[in-house]
């Protein structure tokens, strides 16, 4: 069971990113062996709606776009009975798949586009192991070999941020040194990059854990202003979380905080939403649609003037508590848990 999650952990970690270099231009081609006419569902990032369907006939189907960095992604068809997803790695050009409809992701290949035929070969020497039955210990150390044997492939960066959150295919030191050994400069401006890259960074430097002092961001508000974390949360009690303006259940957590925010707000206490969104009407929408009273930040996917990733880098879980000296006391913590510790917190100040 735990090898089929992460098989599907890999296959839904679809992202998508843009940076400041020109855009390019891809075609995504293909034929659909054991049906004639359909859809094909071209999922974009892993947010709810932004997916474009494809129309096939004939058991052929052509999609252009563009897009200014790689990206993974996948496609699925969307009459399917069972959920299977077949990966591809968005870039400039043709990328021609043949998919089979009977085993979407076991017979199923890539015949162009290097980057997506390195990932297609990368996961089906993964789904040989799985099917060979490869012992639970010895398979993380078959993938770091594949890893370390295939250096500077987008492939590899995939990998090392999906199954890497699973099991300790690097050590600190080794994931390290392979970041700074990547070269190619599509490879960097990828958002599997920049995630994997924040990742690394937020382990090494230990970056919110409980006792130390929270890190420091700059994001924009709803008005375009950017907030420092510092100067919001100087002298108060600060409360981050990521949410989502593309996700219900992260609206629904997010609504749990109001009344804690309405009981606390005058007392030296704040809220910071961020959150991480390829769209940014449709964040504005969500914050008006909420009508959420505290401070709402974006990270969009199209700004890379910051080197790391902050949904990635400040947060190991939903979000964490900053006391009035900027030392983070709690994380991931739920709407109760949070109004009990911000009762002891106050109660404090007052004796």
């Amino acid at each position: 069971m735990k090898k089929v999650l992460i098989i599907s952990v890999l296959l839904l970690s679809i992202i998508a990113c843009t940076n400041k270099s020109e855009s390019f231009e891809f075609t995504i081609k293909g034929k659909v062996i054991g049906k004639d006419a359909g859809e094909i569902c071209f999922v974009e990032s892993w947010r709810d709606g932004d997916d474009v369907i494809i129309q096939y006939d004939n058991g052929s189907f052509e999609y252009e776009g563009t897009s200014l960095c790689l990206y993974s992604s996948f496609l699925a068809f969307c009459d399917a009975e069972e959920e299977q997803f077949y990966p591809i790695v968005v870039e400039p050009g043709d990328i021609e798949v043949e998919l089979y409809a009977a085993s979407l992701l076991r017979k199923s290949k890539t015949t162009k586009g290097e980057n997506s035929i390195a990932l297609q070969r990368a996961i089906s020497t993964y789904v040989r192991y799985f099917d060979a039955g490869v012992d639970e210990k010895a398979l993380p150390d078959s993938i770091a070999s594949l890893v370390q044997k295939n250096r500077n492939n987008y492939a590899s960066i995939l990998m090392l941020n999906t199954m890497g959150r699973f099991w300790p295919l690097l050590e600190p030191d080794e994931l390290g040194a392979f970041l700074e050994e990547v070269e190619n400069p599509m490879f960097r401006q990828s958002r599997d990059f920049r995630e994997l890259y924040s990742f690394w960074l937020s382990k090494k430097d230990s970056v919110n854990e409980i006792n130390h002092k929270a890190e420091n961001f700059e994001l924009a508000d709803i008005n375009g202003n950017l907030i420092s974390f510092n100067e919001v949360s100087s002298g108060k009690v600060t409360f981050v979380e990521k949410s989502g303006s593309w996700c219900g259940n992260s609206t629904r957590r997010t609504r749990n905080f109001m009344p804690v925010y309405e009981t606390f707000k005058n007392k030296g206490f704040e809220i910071i939403t961020i959150v991480f969104e390829s769209d940014h009407d449709r964040w504005v929408q969500w914050v008006k649609d909420e009508n959420i009273p505290w401070i709402t930040l974006i990270e969009l996917e199209n700004d890379i003037n910051n080197e790391v990733l902050y949904s990635e880098l400040l947060f190991s879980g939903g979000n964490y508590l900053v006391d009035k000296d900027g030392i983070v006391i709690a994380k991931d913590i739920s709407a109760d848990e949070l109004n009990n510790l911000l009762k002891k917190e106050f109660e404090r100040d007052m004796h």
